[in-house]
């Protein structure tokens, strides 16, 4: 009963931690929201784009991205036995550029149906689109104009 109480609080403290910060004069401040300065607005204007973007996305030609898609899969499906702490066969899939230096072993394997794992047919099929694809990684990387 002890240990349960015990767990149930270190619970408690952990989600309150993660609800607020206490700043080094012991009150509670806002975690997530930023404070707006002309600073800021320099910086993100900075970083924009400037022309917008016209051509067409992964999504409008129907093609899967990396981070729109094959990341989630991959986490899902693939990382749990491709990682940096287990990483099968010498093979590590838990970002896009080490799924890119195992891109050829990988498509084969899918292709042949050797995997250790159940998956399903459309999954198999979304990852051999993608490789067709070139292996987009942002939705602009399908751009055509």
């Amino acid at each position: 009963m002890k240990t349960l109480l015990g767990t149930l609080m270190l619970c408690f403290i952990c989600w309150g931690c993660q609800q607020e910060e206490i700043d080094s004069t012991g009150t509670t401040a806002p975690t997530s929201t930023p404070v707006k300065t002309q600073n800021n607005d320099e910086q993100s204007s900075a970083n924009e784009d400037p022309e917008p973007f016209t051509g067409d996305t992964c999504e409008d030609l129907e093609i899967p991205s990396w981070d729109r898609q094959i990341n989630r899969l991959t986490e899902n499906r693939c990382v749990r036995c491709h990682n940096d702490s287990f990483a099968w066969n010498g093979v590590q899939l838990q970002t896009y550029e080490l799924f890119m230096e195992n891109a050829e072993i990988s498509k084969e394997r899918l292709e042949k149906g050797e995997l250790s794992f159940d998956i399903f047919i459309y999954e198999i099929q979304m990852y051999l689109d993608w490789f067709d694809a070139g292996m987009p990684k942002t939705e602009r990387d399908c751009a055509t104009s």
